[in-house]
């Protein structure tokens, strides 16, 4: 957004200005038994607003859709978090090999659209997306344990990841994929949109204050209030139910008395913010198995009473 109000791209830019590659990317319509495609032609390009909003057909593989898990293993694409030393523009010149699940803007699919964002910030910003992030959004906000890669001094703050195992019983994560330790990896360099970022609940929730105060941060101020607003507002109508709508990058009720936002994280983080009163929540659990714990969502109730 910081990039939108500078008018150095804009929200319904086609990706393939800034990525060449998308402008073959096709729609993948079946998957044959040796992993080739039938695919056909988009009707429309895939924009920024599409990657913002995972309307982009962009699914995950390894927690979204079966068959383009076949197609990122055999690409060699990484859909969650780094594993080796390959950048972010190189993961997702694999990616676009793979093709899309549904034509944009079409339906609502959550994936990857948030990491090919990054690749497209690094070219419109002309710099790593890491040190952009830093610059123009870590350092204003103060948020000094937020990085990618944690420095030295930080390194020992890193909380290991823990799972129930089948009788209950808590133990440390073992994902059968990726490590846990990308944090401390400074040899792998790619940066995902949608997951990898360590950060503490203080930090984030600096983050937050600043949606919650509109743009104005202490000493000045980081976006102007109509940016805000577009931030929350509907950029999917009719593609998600009636209790909620897709902001750009982030979920919002669909209560204008409410006022709420929120999103999750792979480890069970959760975050909840109350543009009505002002409050706001960090979740960090660093734990495994989103689908067997509930605690953000009675928390969230709780919150809302």
């Amino acid at each position: 957004m910081i990039l939108w109000e500078r008018g150095q791209l804009g929200l319904d830019d086609p990706v393939s200005i800034y990525l060449p590659e998308f402008a073959n990317i096709e729609v993948l319509d079946s998957l044959r038994d040796d992993s080739t495609g039938v695919h056909s032609a988009l009707v429309r390009p895939v924009t920024i607003r599409h990657l913002m909003t995972h309307t982009n057909g962009i699914p995950y593989g390894d927690i979204g859709e079966e068959r383009f898990a076949k197609l990122y293993a055999k690409y060699g694409v990484n859909d969650i978090f780094p594993t080796d030393g390959r950048s972010t523009r190189e993961n997702i010149s694999r990616l676009t090999q793979t093709g899309l699940t549904h034509q944009p803007g079409e339906a609502w699919t959550y994936g990857l659209g948030l990491d090919v964002l990054v690749a497209v910030l690094e070219v419109a910003s002309g710099e790593p997306y890491a040190e952009f992030l830093r610059t123009e959004l870590l350092d204003p906000l103060g948020m000094d344990h937020t990085a990618f890669v944690l420095p030295p001094e930080h390194q020992a703050d890193l909380v290991e990841v823990w799972e129930k195992d089948s009788a209950g019983v808590w133990q440390k994560h073992k994902h059968p994929k990726y490590t846990t330790d990308y944090p401390l990896r400074s040899d792998w360099p790619m940066c995902a949109g949608g997951a990898g970022l360590t950060s503490s609940a203080l930090d984030y929730a600096r983050f937050l204050q600043m949606i919650i105060d509109r743009g104005d941060i202490p000493g000045g101020r980081l976006l102007e209030e109509s940016t805000i607003d577009t931030l929350l507002a509907d950029h999917a109508p009719g593609l998600i139910d009636d209790n909620w709508h897709q902001g750009l990058a982030c979920a919002v009720t669909n209560e204008p008395a409410n006022g709420g936002f929120w999103w999750g994280g792979y480890f069970n983080t959760q975050y909840f913010g109350n543009s009505s009163t002002g409050e706001i929540a960090v979740l960090m659990k660093q734990t495994y198995g989103l689908r067997n714990d509930n605690t953000s969502l009675t928390f969230y109730e709780v919150m809302n009473r």
